[in-house]
């Protein structure tokens, strides 16, 4: 009976659940298509450029060529059957992008619960001008661009350990690769090199040939089914673009007068006038040549193999010359300031401007505000210099590169680089050929950076650390080492020393570490029980407590606890300390000012200091630190062995607890009340403040990097 209940109970949980998850699905992708079905109903009936215009006209006469794409100009054909708009594609996109990242959301989601901050993250990104300008425009690098984010969702799913892939997931990988391929040009180079890498994880995973065989019979079969209307509805034209190319890449020898031999420059001229083109050559575009009226296309046309001879001749020649070229051309990929080339950010001109014929359309807003409001975000976007750069897709091209290694490593799996592979082989795939610097091309940069590789590190959970499998268990009577290090506290150490022994704690001694003192410290220290090392030089706070817990490590101490010689630390919580440690199993307990409120005063500057100290740490490794500089801190063994090998010599506390953390050890602090300092020199003065603040900080990074991701 009681198996029954049991049974009952976890349906009724998993009902539940799987409804909570579908409302959560729906409120996302919901959010996403009315925010931007606003956008839309501002720049009614949507964006139409040059492309867009000349695509429209073919869907509505029903004279689809290949000036585009073929099935880029179908698949509008097919939607304007339903409805007789181009809004109809934009209402696709929109609807096309809510699903994407409702599904990279709901996928994000099962390693976190973070439904409110995704639903908080989906509004902002409706706000962001390259995502809502782009989502209404009808350009074929949209809905390329979202392909291609679906499949690095696919990659990602793929790569995760305790995955494998459906025969739903294989069918959507297949529908990703056929229409990428099939949507633009160099979509086919992309498309290559994807499959190449979906069949290495099949291999690695062990998914089965079964499944491969499926895999690649369902590709086939899409894709010859995607065929069948070019076969019936294309009317080819003469496409003359890889002609325009090669002479373009032929220009720039020209320009630099590499061409040396009289006949090839005779066969050239005759195409295009050698003064006009070493003119007009623009290295960051094509138009200026293929536009030119100077460039007789019919004449290409008969040196056409000439042409190609005369190319790999001199490319072969002059090397850098054709390097020169294609660091200019792919500027818009690889670049970080905007080149003289530059063209589109977002097409004003051509959806602003009233083109001639029955089917163009220009754009007329059914709101009024919404148009203004949009345009505002837009400018402001655009004519900000500083915000103005990040429309270089470069930018988040490597920020996406940087963020998928580091998000990599810190899950231990270098295949998560996988994931954005699909932005870097679309980069590939254009850089032979990259004809303009028009943002679109590389759209999906921004995509993956901002609803991929961002979310990542929003929406799925911190690194679970590795707990140090040598548990503290800690004898009865611990041996216990108390740790003074003493510059300059002629004035305070025997007090701090007797007032430790005060306490009166089975087998605990007591060591002064003289850091090299210039006054009687080292006398002082000799007239107690406590033992006495006495540092030739002065070595800093770090060398000081080092020495310390190399003292602690050499005569086996079970806990070594650490307290300043200037009287600040009251000895009354030690024994609290060592309690603590024993019956918590704690690896390290730390005396806090700030875990409750004290009387214990602190400058501005020490406690902004201590404050972005605990954001850092927390950061890294999700745990808060109160009190991130306490220098009152006790030890078990395990961590006098990792402070024996390596110890910061600089302000080391809040680096330490950081790097025990990213260990495994367990840290807890309990409040105590510190008292002011009343003698000696510190060694931190005030004038120190700001330094030790930056320098702080930049340890804390470069160790919360190389811990996290080593």
């Amino acid at each position: 009976m009681q198996k029954i209940i049991d049974k009952k109970s976890v349906k009724t949980k998993e009902k539940k659940y799987l409804t909570k998850e579908l409302k959560q699905n729906i409120g996302i992708c919901l959010t996403m298509f009315l925010l931007l079905m606003v956008v839309l109903f501002s720049f009614y009936p949507g964006i139409l450029t040059t492309d867009g215009n000349n695509q429209w006209e073919q869907v509505i006469t029903n004279n689809i060529t290949n000036n585009h794409p073929f099935f880029s100009t179908f698949f509008w054909w097919v939607l304007a059957q339903v409805w007789a708009k181009p809004t109809c594609l934009i209402v696709f996109q929109i609807a096309l992008l809510s699903v994407i990242w409702t599904y990279i959301c709901s996928t994000l989601r099962k390693d976190n619960n973070c439904y409110i901050k995704q639903i908080l993250y989906t509004i902002i990104m409706c706000f962001i001008p390259i995502i809502f300008m782009y989502t209404v425009t009808a350009w074929k690098d949209i809905i390329y661009s979202y392909m291609l984010l679906l499949l690095s969702l696919m990659f990602y799913i793929g790569i995760k350990k305790d995955f494998k892939y459906s025969y739903m997931n294989l069918f959507i990988i297949n529908i990703c690769l056929v229409w990428i391929m099939n949507y633009r040009y160099n979509g086919i180079i992309a498309v290559g090199l994807s499959i190449i890498t979906f069949l290495t994880i099949f291999i690695i995973k062990k998914i089965g040939w079964k499944k491969i065989l499926i895999f690649t019979g369902m590709f086939i079969s899409i894709f010859f089914v995607c065929k069948i209307p070019e076969k019936i509805m294309l009317k080819p034209i003469v496409n003359s673009s890889s002609n325009d190319i090669m002479l373009w890449i032929t220009a720039s020898l020209v320009k630099d007068d590499k061409i040396d031999n009289s006949e090839d420059l005779a066969i050239l001229n005759e195409i295009y006038p050698i003064e006009k083109m070493k003119e007009e050559y623009n290295p960051y575009v094509v138009n200026p040549m293929t536009f030119s009226k100077y460039y007789n296309r019919d004449i290409y046309e008969k040196y056409n193999k000439n042409v190609k001879e005369i190319l790999i001749k001199y490319s072969l020649k002059h090397p850098l010359t054709i390097v020169k070229h294609y660091l200019k051309s792919d500027n818009l990929l690889i670049g970080l300031k905007f080149g003289d080339g530059y063209v589109y950010i977002f097409d004003f001109d051509s959806w602003e401007t009233k083109y001639s014929g029955d089917f163009n359309v220009k754009t007329k807003p059914i709101l009024n505000a919404g148009y203004k409001f949009y345009l505002y975000l837009v400018n402001i976007s655009t004519k900000i210099k500083v915000l103005n750069h990040f429309y270089l897709p470069a930018y988040p091209l490597y920020l996406s590169i940087i963020g998928i290694i580091i998000y990599a490593r810190k899950r231990k799996d270098k295949r998560y680089f996988l994931a954005i592979l699909p932005m870097i082989y679309n980069t590939i795939s254009l850089a032979p050929i990259n004809v303009a610097q028009d943002l679109r091309y590389a759209y999906i940069n921004y995509l993956t950076l901002l609803l991929f590789v961002i979310p990542l590190f929003l929406f799925t959970k911190k690194q679970k650390y590795k707990v140090d499998e040598r548990i503290n268990n800690l004898p009865k009577n611990p041996k216990t080492l108390v740790i003074i290090p003493a510059y300059n506290e002629s004035g305070s150490i025997e007090k701090v020393v007797n007032n430790v022994y005060s306490q009166n704690i089975e087998n605990l001694d007591v060591v002064v570490v003289n850091d090299g003192s210039t006054d009687n410290t080292l006398e002082k220290a000799s007239n107690t029980k406590a033992i006495v090392l006495d540092l030739s030089s002065n070595l800093g706070i770090g060398g000081a407590v080092q020495a310390g817990y190399l003292y602690a490590y050499k005569n086996n101490y079970d806990i070594a606890i650490q307290i300043d010689g200037d009287g600040q630390h009251n000895p009354l919580y030690i024994n609290k300390m060592i309690k603590m440690m024993k019956d918590e199993h704690i690896n390290m307990v730390i005396g806090s000012r700030f875990v409750e409120k004290t009387s214990y005063k602190q400058t501005f500057m020490r406690m902004l200091g201590i404050n972005i100290n605990g954001v850092i740490i927390k950061m890294f490794t999700g745990k808060k630190i109160y009190d991130t500089t306490s220098g009152y801190r006790a030890v078990d063994k395990t961590i006098i062995e990792k402070f024996v090998q390596t110890y910061p010599y600089d302000y080391p506390e809040p680096i330490t607890n950081m790097q025990m953390i990213l260990q495994g050890k367990t840290i807890k602090e309990i409040p105590v009340e510190m008292n002011q300092r009343t003698t000696g020199v510190s060694s931190i003065s005030p004038l120190k403040s700001i330094n030790y603040m930056v320098k702080v900080i930049l340890s804390l990074f470069i160790n919360g990097f190389r811990e996290n991701y080593k």
